[in-house]
């Protein structure tokens, strides 16, 4: 004898997290698996935290090249070179700080597709 139901049940439609509650899921999350490694911690919770795992993908990728570090140097030359010495370091690392910022600014805005 088998049971067959006349209607199924429903699948479960999983909403995404807003992007206030993703960031406390992952702290809660990283807490209580604070000795898993990078790639297992966003390989077990991408589903969860998609955002952030997209997020840790394309930022926490470790460069072939110092490039970055090379293109945030030459950055600071070129500023440091326009301005000439008459440019306190507090306001070349002022000036780097709101380049940072700038890009922070487009993470916010991050989404997904």
């Amino acid at each position: 004898m088998s049971i067959t139901r006349k209607n199924p049940l429903p699948s479960l439609s999983i909403q995404p997290l807003s992007a206030d509650l993703e960031i406390a899921t992952f702290l809660i999350l990283f807490r209580d698996n604070e000795s898993t490694d990078f790639q297992t911690f966003w390989k077990n919770h991408t589903r969860v935290l998609p955002r952030l795992s997209q997020i840790a993908r394309q930022y926490n990728a470790i460069p072939a090249a110092s490039v970055y570090l090379e293109q945030v140097f030459s950055v600071t030359g070129a500023i440091k070179n326009i301005r000439q010495a008459s440019m306190s370091s507090v306001t070349l690392r002022s000036l780097m700080i709101l380049r940072k910022k700038k890009n922070i600014e487009k993470l916010r805005s991050f989404s997904l597709p």
